[in-house]
């Protein structure tokens, strides 16, 4: 929840904080395909709040609404229809509502059954699901375990969705009847179900798509057994999604939703305050107080699986030096840079895993600010100064706002930091090509699990495509691999908590904020239930007069 203002320390920062008053009403929820990484553990966390994580039963009663379409502002285009072609969240919330899964999480991450109505674990690697009966595609096929073979033989081969999907074993696939399926992991995998709901995992139609590659502007061959059918799809403006009436679930409220994609968080929220829209995702951090302040909106909010951070690149001259990046850590007054760049609407991270997420160790130490120890560690190493070049996307304020201030506060340990501001396509090749001595991002541990906020981050088997630092460590990687292989739950937090050691000890990070999730939507709207790791749905969403 938004935090009280510190004056004090803002009139500290009041130069810096003008500096960035033009930042303000940028987007702060760019389409990071790092950032929804997007299960299963308890989010036990909750909002401590009259706001809650829905407007079920908070708001006025009223009359029913006869009305069943949804105007939803959403920060950004759709990456793909495929749900194997890319990681973004625009695509997953879209998939989430295309298509089913095996098993399905709630808000609070619980594993439900889906597609498989049952399912057992044979072996350590192996996993039984019993598919429901009577299942169709949109297409007029039925769903058989065929269909899931396909979709998990081809997921598993999938770059876009390696860390979701990559630990399948397509050799372990196996179609036992047409009801009865295996799927296995080249390794024991223990956090599988909470991987298995996510859209990544969604199934498709093998007969739709055939032997040839899916063409996405061909939408016959995405084919899901989903409560919704995309009926139309203009870029860069809005897609529509319409009820389909023979799906075998729980049949959705909402006739048709349509989402319209506004890249601005500002306008995002005008749209919202004109009545033009009924609910606007992403509200910008300088927004965030405005709308939980607006008597006219509710605003419905929960903590995120979320953690921004800055990482440093190994591969960098002084970087790659453990007691370079340990003295950055201690010259930087984290509280503030997330406090400021934020404007009060993330909590600063205790440790590499959030503190909603299995596998926290709130025994972890931090680092306060202390530039005396950050100079005797650059003494140590030898280094007197460097130049530092930190990327970040454009049109992320609250991005910006913190590689600025990092900026100053490095001053005192002779490091000239540069920034540069990219688009998103010219970030992203910086990223996978190295060519960043740090960097500003996000990730998003969707599983609640974390194994998927670690391994992919830290692994070296997936430098580049998310160990951006290029961290090497075969003394960590046995860690996540152990980690993620044994099923004692004991036996994993303990892992988890020798990885968060040895990353103290190794900073890779700076580490920034943990953001909470805000969902601002008209006063009429109900029912509609904020996911911590973003991927909405929809249907459940009715009016009232």
């Amino acid at each position: 929840m938004l935090k009280k203002k510190n004056f004090l320390l803002v009139a500290a920062l009041l130069m810096l904080s003008l500096l960035l008053v033009a930042c303000g009403d940028d987007d702060d929820s760019a389409n990071d395909a790092d950032d929804n990484g997007a299960g299963v553990a308890e989010n036990g966390d909750d909002n401590g709040d009259d706001n809650g994580d829905d407007n079920g039963d908070d708001q006025a009663g009223g009359e029913g609404s006869d009305r069943d379409d949804l105007i939803v502002a959403i920060a950004g285009n759709i990456g793909s229809r495929d749900p194997h072609g890319s990681n973004d969240m625009p695509s997953s919330q879209v998939n989430r509502h295309v298509f089913d899964r095996l098993v399905e999480q709630d808000e609070h991450l619980n594993i439900h059954p889906s597609l498989a109505e049952e399912w057992e674990q044979i072996d350590e690697r192996v996993w039984e699901f019993t598919l429901r009966q009577g299942i169709y595609f949109h297409n007029g096929t039925p769903l058989t375990a065929h269909d899931v073979a396909f979709t998990m033989e081809r997921a598993a081969e999938a770059a876009h969705v390696a860390p979701i999907l990559g630990m399948i074993d397509p050799d372990t696939v196996e179609v036992v009847d047409d009801y009865t399926i295996r799927i296995g992991t080249e390794e024991p995998f223990a956090p599988f179900l909470a991987h298995l709901a996510h859209p990544a995992a969604s199934i498709l139609s093998a007969d739709a798509i055939g032997d040839t590659a899916p063409d996405d502007t061909q939408p016959e061959q995405l084919v899901g057994t989903g409560p919704y059918q995309i009926t139309e799809l203009v870029v860069d403006d809005f897609i529509t999604l319409e009820r389909w009436n023979d799906y075998q679930g729980e049949m959705p409220n909402i006739r048709v939703i349509e989402k319209r994609m506004i890249i601005d968080a500002g306008a995002r929220l005008a749209a919202l305050e004109t009545g033009a829209v009924d609910i606007a995702l992403n509200p910008g951090p300088a927004d965030v107080e405005r709308v939980l302040a607006d008597e006219s909106l509710y605003t419905a909010y929960t903590q995120g699986l979320a953690l921004d951070y800055m990482g440093m690149n190994f591969n960098h001259e002084y970087l790659g030096m453990p007691e370079v990046r340990q003295a950055i850590n201690y010259a930087l007054e984290t509280p503030v840079i997330v406090e400021v760049s934020t404007e009060g609407t993330a909590t600063p991270l205790a440790s590499f895993v959030p503190s909603n997420v299995f596998g926290y160790d709130p025994n972890i130490p931090t680092r306060d600010q202390n530039v005396e120890r950050a100079q005797e560690l650059m003494a140590e190493a030898g280094v007197d100064g460097f130049e530092m070049r930190i990327v970040t996307n454009q049109g992320n304020a609250a991005r910006l706002a913190a590689a600025e201030i990092i900026q100053m506060q490095l001053q005192p340990l002779n490091i000239d930091v540069s920034i540069d501001q990219l688009e998103w396509a010219a970030y992203l090749a910086a990223l996978d090509d190295n060519d960043f001595d740090g960097f500003m991002a996000g990730w998003v541990v969707v599983t609640g699990d974390a194994d998927y906020g670690l391994y992919p981050l830290f692994h070296s088997a997936y430098h580049p495509a998310s160990n951006r630092v290029a961290i090497d460590s075969p003394e960590l990687d046995a860690l996540l691999v152990s980690a993620r292989s044994t099923t004692v739950e004991s036996e994993r937090l303990d892992y988890y908590s020798q990885v968060q050691e040895y990353l103290f000890e190794a900073a890779p990070f700076v580490l920034l904020g943990n953001a909470y999730v805000y969902v601002p939507m008209q006063p009429n709207v109900r029912n509609f239930v904020v996911m911590p790791h973003q991927s909405h749905y929809f249907g459940d969403v009715y009016f009232v007069d």
